[in-house]
């Protein structure tokens, strides 16, 4: 039943994913429609002039009247459905149904000469638009149903079985074929959609990334549209994360993001354009700040998460009327240092000082000389603070872990007393076993380089959060020691 109803109202689609390309068909449908109701209005105008010249009136009016409709159905399609999308999805309906009964009319109006074009017009409809395959079998529905009673009142008795069962086996067949290829319409619309999504919007919340964020800024700049900047960023992720793990701090990111789309969604392009940061691109610079903050604030205080109680998210807004590439990248500085002001006033609401957590964080980063974030199964690092002169090729400096490690030891930073215990301790392959071993920490002493002597040295290796024996994340710390 549910595989039945799926198919009938979405086209094979899940409700969900029917909504996300809703937009999009009825876009297409429209831009179809403009081109189609010219089709319509031509021939039916000249059959309804060439009615008239022939002394066939009703015919004349008839088509007259056609005509016209599909005039309207132009100019509301190219003006007002562009504004109400549901203005345009009528029209289509419209427009399929007045298709049909043509042929009702002209079986009407022409007997038994003209009965038959109502039955390549049902096979038609079934591939003009793209619309819920429950819609087409309602509007072949009807129309075969005005069909049937116009060739009982209008027909030759002996013609009437035959021509009602010719309708009724095209309308069966239009109704089968439309299913399909509504099927196969929906489909490609979703296929569409999923692969542009795969490329502008980010995996876990379904915002714009960042590429679409830096696209949208040159965009503004190029076109000089006046705009409203909003910096978003989530407060308390990292204790979150710590306390109560990586699916919590997740939860509260799309919480976040739904919170920011709620409100900012139909105003401008929801970008994640970090981790915790959000920004919203308002393409106008006359925004109520005030209103727009306490409808986010209610918003945000009203959320409730399944790990997390609540959300806090600090925001900062700019408005840029006389946009250049310099205005608007200040107006960006400006909303990310109003963000970062709330941010502050947030953390000291809540008894912690942000400042001197860094001061404390620079403290301990003084202390060592190097400290990595090391990926022994992608042979991989990424350097949290070390001096610069640590990137030398004379000092063994390489984009892969192993080859560093290894080369930094041969290229005679090491006492070579300690060589050949270093080079084993730090080889990719013991390590990684000896942590799949389940051991927490490793240390490793050995005399270092530092100018012309050599100093006793401890390089330290510990698992990160994320640790596992496929993904062996670990942090890697050097100090003098002597």
């Amino acid at each position: 039943m549910q595989k039945l109803e799926k198919l009938l109202l979405y086209g094979g689609l899940t409700k969900e994913e029917y909504k996300a390309i809703q937009a999009d068909i009825t876009e297409d449908n429209r831009k179809h429609l403009l081109f189609m109701s010219i089709v319509g209005f031509v021939p039916f105008l000249i059959l309804g002039v060439m009615g008239f010249f022939t002394n066939r009136v009703p015919l004349g009016i008839t088509y007259t009247i056609f005509s016209a409709v599909f005039i309207v159905i132009f100019l509301l399609s190219k003006t007002v459905a562009k504004k109400i999308p549901v203005i345009s999805s009528v029209n289509v309906i419209i427009f399929d149904f007045l298709l049909l009964f043509v042929g009702v009319v002209a079986a009407r109006i022409g007997g038994d000469e003209r009965v038959t074009l109502f039955l390549p017009l049902l096979v038609v409809a079934a591939y003009i638009f793209c619309i819920r395959p429950i819609y087409l079998i309602g509007i072949v529905g009807v129309s075969e149903y005005l069909f049937i009673l116009t060739i009982l009142e209008v027909q030759n008795p002996d013609m009437v079985f035959v021509n009602t069962v010719n309708s009724l086996v095209f309308t069966f067949v239009s109704i089968l074929t439309g299913i399909f290829m509504m099927g196969r319409e929906h489909q490609r619309f979703y296929t569409n959609y999923h692969n542009v999504f795969l490329i502008e919007r980010d995996q876990l919340t379904g915002a714009y990334n960042r590429r679409i964020y830096e696209s949208e800024i040159n965009r503004i700049v190029s076109m000089k549209i006046p705009s409203t900047i909003c910096m978003l960023d989530v407060n308390g992720l990292k204790v979150v994360n710590d306390n109560l793990g990586h699916d919590a701090g997740d939860e509260l990111i799309k919480g976040a993001c739904d919170c920011i789309s709620k409100v900012f969604g139909k105003m401008g392009k929801v970008c994640r354009i970090g981790g915790d940061e959000f920004s919203v691109l308002i393409e106008t610079s006359e925004v109520d700040d005030e209103k727009v903050l306490a409808d986010f604030n209610n918003v945000v205080n009203s959320w409730h998460g399944k790990y997390v109680e609540k959300l806090s998210v600090s925001i900062g807004i700019e408005h840029v009327k006389e946009v250049s590439e310099e205005t608007l990248m200040e107006a960006l500085k400006s909303a990310d240092s109003k963000m970062y002001t709330h941010k502050a006033e947030y953390y000291k609401s809540q008894g912690m000082d942000r400042r001197g957590q860094a001061s404390a964080h620079q403290a301990l980063c003084n202390l060592y000389t190097k400290i990595l974030r090391i990926n022994l199964t992608s042979d991989s690092y990424v350097i949290v603070n070390m001096d610069n002169n640590e990137k030398l090729s004379a000092m063994g400096f390489s984009e892969k872990i192993s080859e560093w490690l290894r080369d930094f030891g041969k290229t005679g930073q090491v006492h070579p007393d300690d060589l050949d215990e270093y080079l084993r301790l730090t080889d990719i392959s013991f390590l990684s076993d000896y942590f799949r071993q389940g051991n927490s920490s490793i240390t490793i002493t050995y005399k270092r380089k530092y100018s012309d002597s050599f100093k006793q040295t401890s390089m330290e290796m510990i698992p990160a959060d994320d640790y596992s024996d496929t993904n062996q994340s670990l942090f890697l710390y050097v100090k003098s020691v002597g």
